[in-house]
């Protein structure tokens, strides 16, 4: 059998908070004035992560993002990190989706899931799709778009540009959950390459 070549791959990389969300830590994220989005409902509220009673949250999705940071990017400076600039909640109605979309001045974006339905799902997209056939079986090759299923307390992190989007949700509770983006801090590039950049 010959080989097969997984060349730049796209990482999508799931973490689990591991406990249930506080009573507290639920009224922190759920009591949102919202606004109409193309499919669901935004909050207003954009830097959600900076209310009380969110200590915890904040620090798991910082080390998720160091996690991700060290096995995707490796920056050449150690101080060289990645960090939270904006964070808001979604809130998808049975029936609901949210449209395809990126996420623009971000480097690596997330959405960390507060309360699902059983079939819930977020859905990616290639950048570019090539495919001019219908395969008799889809594969992560021959695929133009991919579901992965999502479940309360769970963490996805994904670079940006990568289109995403939810389906009309199927199930009958309400699906929240809490997005955010992220851009980097220190020093990127080589200034003998003329590449060099510093982000303070």
């Amino acid at each position: 059998m010959n080989d097969i070549y997984n060349l730049f791959p796209e990482p999508i990389v799931s973490y689990t908070l591991g406990r249930e969300f506080t009573n507290s830590e639920k009224n922190a994220l759920l009591s949102q004035d919202w606004r109409r989005s193309e499919g669901n409902e935004t909050s207003k509220n954009t830097f959600v992560l900076r209310k009380k009673n969110l200590e915890n949250i904040r620090e798991f999705i910082r080390l998720s993002i160091l996690d991700f940071e060290k096995r995707v990017y490796e920056f050449s400076d150690e101080k060289t990190k990645l960090y939270i600039t904006q964070s808001w909640m979604n809130k998808t109605m049975p029936g609901e989706f949210h449209h395809t979309h990126k996420h623009p001045n971000s480097i690596v974006s997330g959405t960390l899931y507060i309360e699902t339905n059983d079939l819930d799902v977020i859905r990616f997209e290639k950048t570019e799709s090539p495919w001019l056939f219908t395969p008799k079986q889809f594969n992560t090759w021959n695929s133009e778009t991919w579901g992965i299923p999502v479940v309360s307390g769970q963490l996805l992190l994904w670079r940006s540009y990568l289109p995403h989007s939810v389906p009309r949700t199927e199930g009958t509770n309400a699906r929240y959950s809490l997005s955010f983006n992220t851009f980097v801090r220190g020093n990127i590039g080589e200034e003998q390459e003329m590449t060099g950049l510093s982000l303070k």
